[in-house]
């Protein structure tokens, strides 16, 4: 932004005492769209539309996040073909960012409640074989170490060692069910992931994956791990005293919470835009509803827990057999495909117009799009009693997602505003908060209602303010011992 040209505009302002300029929005006051809740599946639609109501929360909190949670159940056996070698897994990325006391608590625990309870349920009923998979592996180890011990005194047979060793390096063993993990390193999420058929749901409420690559705790070799993760592909760790451990078409989802402050950070970092992790995230910024909450909301009708909790276990019956993933393809019908490619050319053409400052996330929005109708239509597929893979994703599941995807268009321009390059623009309305519900304020006054914003500059401010047609500003009054005395008048057709 040319902040000259805006000063220049506000002198003009100040000429003429009795108009003020165009009204032209502040960029970080763009109104943000609500979630479209009518285009989730209607199961997870009830129970999101209840869950939001109950712990009043926008509906973008359980809508965005949920998304995740669905990809999770689902990731690890099917991906969509496209076309040609155009594939899209079903991992997705999501990130609420809400301020503190907001609820994300509440909301997490909720979505993920049937997902505990699966596999707890899947656990104790195949304690038995974890554990005779166990000592079948702690016995194969005794007799290893014994056949090595005799073979190097000179008493034991090579061909049965080299049979027990090529026994070991076949035996697959069995561990207790793990779909999700919170706070963990890069290096142990490839570590569960191999033992968990490759695919893991990263969630947690607090967002520490942001704040640990804001603070440099995560090198940039260390988001491999979460870019290949989104893409499915191949993911290789290597540690001097561990050796090296790899995950083929690894597969992660992330439902994530943090804090506007935390958002400034990640967003502003260097490692996380440049590598194209922040490209990767689908993000919501909820508005916070303290101060309006109802404080005897209806509770979460018993049908729509019930409904939720069933197509989960269904979800996850589905797809924890499955061993190397992915091992279904689905596809788009041709009139699925011609919504598609509406979708895309009209992205293709906001690259270089309204989406150019971030062309890095809206190249992947087709993608995301994409990737949200295959979840939708396994959800269909599944309730409807019929394999996913032997009816092709229909049109209206594929409208479904572009709406999804619009909406995540709009936040994801907010959030991409928090990346220190509209520093003004923030400060103008965090002003502009300070004097919207008063007709004027003199200078002085407003100096001392700002004195505790940092790095705030005032002057600076009030010309960005006057050129979009906020304020104008009288020196027509004088104060104390005759002197001019400035007066921000307010706009009282701008509303906030």
């Amino acid at each position: 932004m040319d902040y000259i040209t805006e000063m220049k505009k506000s002198q003009a302002i100040l000429e003429n005492k009795t108009e003020f300029s165009d009204f032209q929005p502040l960029l970080c006051e763009s109104p943000l769209p609500p979630f479209p809740l009518n285009s989730l599946p209607p199961t997870v639609r009830g129970f999101v539309g209840d869950l939001s109501l109950f712990t009043q929360t926008p509906p973008e909190m359980a809508g965005t996040l949920v998304l995740a949670v669905l990809a999770g159940c689902l990731q690890k056996r099917y991906t969509i073909r496209v076309r040609g070698d155009w594939f899209e897994p079903l991992c997705v990325y999501a990130l609420v960012i809400a301020a503190p006391a907001e609820r994300k608590s509440a909301v997490y625990s909720q979505l993920l409640k049937p997902v505990y309870s699966f596999v707890k349920y899947h656990n104790e009923n195949n304690a038995a074989e974890v554990l005779k998979s166990s000592s079948k592996a702690r016995i194969l180890d005794e007799k290893i170490h014994k056949a090595e011990k005799l073979c190097s005194s000179g008493k034991g047979d090579y061909d049965e060692l080299e049979s027990l060793l090529r026994e070991k390096a076949e035996f697959v063993p069995k561990v207790p069910l793990k779909l999700t993990v919170d706070d963990i390193t890069p290096e142990k999420i490839v570590d569960v992931a191999a033992e968990q058929n490759n695919a893991l749901l990263l969630c947690s409420s607090e967002g520490d994956l942001l704040e640990y690559v804001a603070n440099g705790r995560y090198d940039v070799s260390n988001l491999g791990v979460y870019l290949k993760g989104y893409d499915g592909e191949t993911v290789q760790v290597d540690r001097i005293k561990r050796g090296s451990q790899t995950v083929e078409k690894m597969l992660l989802s992330m439902a994530l919470c943090c804090q506007p402050s935390a958002l400034s950070a990640f967003m502003a970092d260097p490692k996380a835009s440049g590598r194209g992790l922040c490209a990767r995230i689908s993000y919501a910024i909820c508005k916070g509803k303290i101060g309006e909450r109802l404080t005897d909301p209806a509770e979460i009708s018993e049908q729509a827990k019930a409904e939720y909790s069933d197509l989960i276990g269904k979800l996850l019956h589905h797809t924890t057999g499955t061993g190397d993933c992915p091992s279904d393809y689905l596809k788009l019908s041709p009139e699925a495909d011609d919504v598609r490619r509406n979708f895309q050319s009209k992205i293709e053409s906001r690259l270089v117009e309204d989406l150019s400052d971030m062309q890095d996330w809206s190249g992947k929005a087709v993608g995301k799009m994409l990737r949200f109708a295959g979840i939708f239509h396994i959800i269909e597929s599944i309730e409807s009693g019929y394999p996913p893979v032997d009816v092709p994703i229909q049109a209206a599941t594929v409208e479904n997602a572009c709406m999804i995807a619009d909406f995540l268009i709009n936040h994801a321009v907010a959030a991409y505003s928090q990346s220190g390059e509209n520093e003004t623009e923030k400060q103008a309305l965090y002003v502009w908060k300070k004097i919207s519900s008063i007709n004027s304020i003199s200078k002085g006054e407003l100096v001392r209602k700002t004195q505790g914003k940092r790095g705030l500059n005032l002057d600076e401010v009030l010309s960005v303010l006057a050129a979009r047609g906020y304020v104008r500003i009288d020196y027509s009054r004088t104060g104390a011992a005759g002197r001019p005395s400035e007066t921000i008048i307010v706009n009282p057709d701008v509303y906030e």
